[in-house]
């Protein structure tokens, strides 16, 4: 199963050193969709910075970005609207 890190980024990051196994890309952008409402409704700052400039970038295991969800967008995101691209589901 592949190890994604979920880090908080702005110009400074919060680097997710455990990370989660999950079973694909879907899985760990719910995931990602799932820490930015958390830290949206549960914090209004994030090292003296307006959580609004704040997102959850996705790493695989060799800590290569895959994607970011903004996490003011979060609220507004279905689980299943969009693919890791920001595409459509085809």
């Amino acid at each position: 199963m592949p190890h994604y890190f979920f880090d908080l980024t702005d110009d400074k990051i919060v680097h997710d050193f455990k990370g989660k196994q999950l079973r694909d890309l879907k899985q760990a952008r719910e995931h990602a969709l799932i820490i930015a409402r958390d830290v949206m409704t549960t914090k209004s700052t994030l090292l003296r910075e307006p959580i609004s400039e704040w997102s959850v970038t996705v790493k695989d295991g060799k800590f290569q970005k895959l994607f970011s969800v903004p996490i003011m967008g979060a609220m507004s995101q279905s689980d299943e609207t969009t693919e890791p691209s920001g595409h459509p589901p085809t």
